[in-house]
């Protein structure tokens, strides 16, 4: 499937599974919600995680809640430690840079839409851009 507007919710529930994880983004679309809903009716747990709109204020919340699902808290733990470590040595680095900042536009999608420029301004590997020191120019 292409997106959520593709996932059929009765398609899912026929598949037994003991918890469908959705992208926190899902509640904003009406398919996200039927699904969500179809879900709920038929006793399927639904966790939602955020890996991807808002990545750097939400990735340790969402891998430690992807630990806790799957049984694996000492592995998420382990990672969050890791990636809190490794984003403040980062931070601190380009703190201190106090060169020119390289413009960039960031396409988005690249070959799966015939389409130029689908970009992230707000969210997603713009903050990541933004923290890098791109000056994002979409």
């Amino acid at each position: 499937f292409d997106g959520i507007n593709d996932i059929n919710p009765e398609q899912v529930i026929a598949l037994k599974p003991d918890v469908v994880i959705l992208p926190e983004l899902a509640r904003s679309s009406d398919a996200g919600q039927r699904l969500e809903k179809a879900l709920n009716a038929a006793n399927i747990p639904v966790v939602k995680i955020d890996l991807r709109v808002h990545l750097l204020q939400n990735t340790t919340r969402s891998v430690a809640i992807l630990g806790d699902v799957l049984d694996q808290p000492q592995r998420a733990s382990a990672f969050n430690q890791f990636y809190q470590q490794h984003m403040q040595v980062i931070q601190q680095r380009l703190a201190r840079y106090q060169g020119p900042k390289p413009t960039v536009l960031l396409q988005l999608h690249l070959g799966r839409r015939n389409e130029c420029c689908v970009t992230a301004v707000n969210g997603s590997l713009g903050e990541v851009l933004s923290l890098a020191g791109g000056d994002n120019i979409a």
